[in-house]
């Protein structure tokens, strides 16, 4: 019994190598895997430089989420200078909504 399971998984184990080494020979999935390991490598030796990347990405989607409520960039200009009132995100801590 212990043998049959230990062939089963060799035979799994064998088929996932396979298929990895399959796709990994496609130029466009080798690029995708360099890519993120030496993102990896990169946010290990360097957690400051990950961790401030972080938070330019955090405020660059908040900048997106904010600017993607308005219906044109006309609206959007309006809104952030104020003329026609200034549209407030319901979720911005510490602002007045007049």
């Amino acid at each position: 019994m212990l043998a049959d399971k230990s062939e089963e998984l060799a035979e799994a184990a064998e088929v996932t190598y396979e298929r990895a080494v399959t796709s990994l020979r496609q130029p466009v999935n080798a690029l995708g895997v360099a890519g993120a390991l030496s993102l990896l490598v990169s946010a290990v030796l360097q957690p400051g430089t990950t961790l401030q990347f972080l938070g330019v990405l955090g405020l660059e989607l908040t900048t997106l989420r904010y600017l993607l409520q308005f219906e044109s960039p006309r609206a959007a200009a309006q809104g952030i200078t104020g003329e026609e009132g200034l549209r407030v995100p319901p979720w911005l801590p510490g602002v007045s909504r007049a």
